[in-house]
């Protein structure tokens, strides 16, 4: 997985935190997860979050984004919801979506937890790459597990790396001596 904090675990940390609160009781596989809550807009807003998970892509290079969504009433949206992965190409300016997977509002799953991916091949070397998922004008959802990795299948989800390792070096300090990835 090359986002951090994708389970929510450290509340927004790594996230633009503007457009979400972290629910800590709708959970999915035991983590908390990100809400997304938008109402009475009359225009289309593109209301979510973004983490940048890579820089300096070259050509060719393949990404898969996933995450695990609910709905508990679809009528609350008047467009739809999207897992968009989007950037900057090098030498190119404004940004644009690399991989997009938008579900309008009739199409929701409601009251159970969907999962939704994305794939997409850069075309070009691009200079930074984001995960982006938004609400287009008004609804609630919640979400968490969002992964992007390399290559063309959405697998199981897993922590960044990184947090893993961070995960093993707090309990180690305490004496514990277990794997422990959260």
């Amino acid at each position: 997985n090359l986002l951090r904090n994708s389970n929510f675990a450290d509340g927004t940390s790594y996230w633009s935190s503007e457009n979400i609160t972290i629910d800590t009781s709708r959970k999915y596989n035991g983590h908390n997860s990100a809400k997304i809550s938008v109402s009475g807009r009359t225009s289309n807003g593109w209301l979510g979050t973004t983490q940048r998970f890579i820089d300096n892509v070259p050509s060719g290079k393949k990404f898969t984004g996933s995450l695990w969504y609910y709905v508990a009433d679809k009528s609350t949206f008047d467009k739809s919801f999207t897992l968009e992965l989007k950037g900057r190409k090098t030498g190119v300016s404004g940004e644009v979506g690399l991989a997009s997977g938008k579900i309008q509002a009739s199409n929701l799953v409601q009251g159970a937890w969907t999962r939704l991916t994305v794939t997409g091949t850069t075309d070009c070397a691009w200079d930074y790459i984001y995960a982006f998922p938004w609400v287009e004008q008004n609804g609630t959802i919640w979400f968490t597990d969002i992964q992007v990795e390399e290559g063309p299948i959405a697998t199981l989800w897993s922590p960044h790396p990184s947090e893993i390792y961070d995960g093993i070096t707090r309990i180690d300090k305490d004496g514990i001596k277990v794997f422990h990835t959260s």
